[in-house]
């Protein structure tokens, strides 16, 4: 579920999105979006290049928790923004919830499954992350076709910060 929550927030709420939203708000070009996602990408990667010490400190479930608080100030962040900057700023958050929640949710489904059907359990995450990412942009432009992107977003952020309570409750 974390993977695919993620790759549509992703995906849908901010590859799809934000180029939109950039453009309308504050006219910049598609390079300077593309930019834009750069940044969270960049975010994602330097977190989860720390994510195996962050896991000796922290469990997997709350890492994936703390990377939905991520996912989800970030998205509000960028949903309310009233500058670029800050824009900017919520993309490279929601960036770093992924470096946080995808090495987690690997790391967890690698200590829930036997190393006989492991493979087969890490190719099912990795083919829900794909779907996600084919439901993601669907859904979203959808939906901001009748919310604008602004809302669209500040719909996601909230969406992300309810995976908080449902990773820690799952985790008990």
């Amino acid at each position: 579920m974390t993977a695919f929550a993620t790759e549509v927030l992703l995906f849908g709420g901010v590859i799809t999105t934000l180029p939109f939203l950039l453009d309308r708000e504050y006219g910049v070009s598609l390079v300077f979006s593309g930019g834009v996602i750069t940044a969270a990408e960049v975010a994602s990667a330097v977190v989860a290049a720390g994510n195996g010490r962050l896991a000796q400190r922290f469990s997997d479930e709350r890492l994936i928790a703390l990377g939905y608080v991520c996912y989800g100030v970030g998205l509000l962040v960028a949903g309310a923004a009233a500058s670029l900057v800050l824009v900017v700023a919520g993309a490279m958050a929601l960036g770093a919830g992924i470096g946080l929640t995808m090495p987690s949710v690997d790391a967890l489904l690698s200590d829930l499954v036997s190393a006989e059907y492991r493979a087969g359990a890490l190719s099912i995450r990795n083919s829900v992350t794909f779907l996600g990412r084919a439901v993601g942009p669907i859904l979203f432009a959808g939906i901001a076709a009748t919310t604008g992107y602004r809302p669209l977003l500040l719909a996601a952020g909230v969406a992300g910060l309810l995976g908080v309570p449902l990773t820690l409750a799952l985790s008990r």
